[in-house]
């Protein structure tokens, strides 16, 4: 059998004083992917929302035998990603650097990271990207709360 990489074990979500979700449990293991789907309302945001801070929460959250906090940094610091069904990606990058664009954010709270060569191609062609992802957002004032919002400059 497969090593247990995650488990959440009676995880219960509310929303403006509203239980929304209750005794959600899930195991995931090694090698495994897995999808939320359902109809509108069922419950999907909630379970995000809650898992990474955004909702008040409460239950077990468990990545390889260490009790992690419902926050989206402790997510982070663990390579934990949840990819957003309307991901924005970057063609020029591999997806393992598309999922975890973002973990160079919270190092030293500089948006950009490292691989020059998308750096530049970014400064060569901007509105291309920005039409991508969005131009009300500067990079200062990025945030990677769902992976919808954030711009570069």
């Amino acid at each position: 059998m497969l090593e247990k990489i995650l488990e959440i074990q009676n995880f219960y979500v509310k929303d403006q004083g509203v239980e929304v979700l209750k005794k959600f449990c899930v195991i995931l293991h090694k090698e495994e992917v897995i999808t939320i789907v359902g109809q509108d309302g069922s419950g999907k945001n909630a379970i995000i929302d809650g898992l990474i801070g955004n909702l008040p929460a409460s239950g077990k959250l468990i990545h390889i035998g260490q009790i992690l906090h419902f926050n989206l940094l402790d997510f982070k610091k663990n390579k934990i990603e949840i990819v957003d069904q309307k991901l924005r990606l970057f063609g020029n990058l591999t997806v393992s650097q598309n999922l975890f664009l973002h973990i160079s954010f919270y190092r030293k709270f500089q948006f950009f990271y490292h691989w020059k060569d998308n750096n530049e191609q970014t400064k060569k062609n901007p509105k291309k990207f920005q039409s991508e992802i969005g131009s009300k957002y500067k990079s200062k004032e990025s945030y990677f709360r769902r992976k919808k919002k954030f711009s570069i400059c």
